[in-house]
């Protein structure tokens, strides 16, 4: 199953995670995660991905064993600077270097996604709007 083939369940709780915090699919991890930073005053891009080896659904796809999500800012600025200076845009990067980042892990034998690391610090400002502004992933 693909990860945007199934309906998305609504969060109205309030919302924290921590480790050990668990879910029934990668489907539903991704959509607290996002909701989680929607929440906060960021966005939430996926960073990292490692699936099974020798594992495939029925719909031909690789079956996801860990994710890492990290915070819009995330990361250092990489520039792509080309050699004439008449085709380079000098524009800022929104990336701060941001830590803020949450690993998820499905072992092979369960029917669950959870939480195995989370670093919660931010080093830029969260904004209440942010979600409209944000990118999507």
């Amino acid at each position: 199953m693909s990860l945007f083939d199934s309906e998305i369940p609504t969060i109205t709780e309030p919302l924290e995670l921590s480790i050990g915090c668990y879910f029934d699919t990668w489907i539903v991890a991704e959509n607290t995660i996002k909701e989680y930073g929607k929440r906060k005053g960021f966005a939430i891009n996926r960073h990292r991905v490692e699936y099974f080896k020798n594992q495939i659904t029925d719909l031909a796809e690789r079956v996801v064993r860990k994710r890492t999500y990290v915070c819009e800012y995330f990361g250092r600025y990489k520039p792509n600077k080309m050699n004439s200076i008449e085709q380079q845009h000098n524009k800022d990067s929104k990336k701060t270097d941001c830590k803020w980042h949450v690993n998820l892990s499905k072992p092979k034998n369960t029917d669950f996604v959870h939480i195995t690391f989370i670093h919660s610090d931010y080093n830029h400002e969260l904004l209440a709007n942010n979600s409209i502004f944000a990118t999507a992933f």
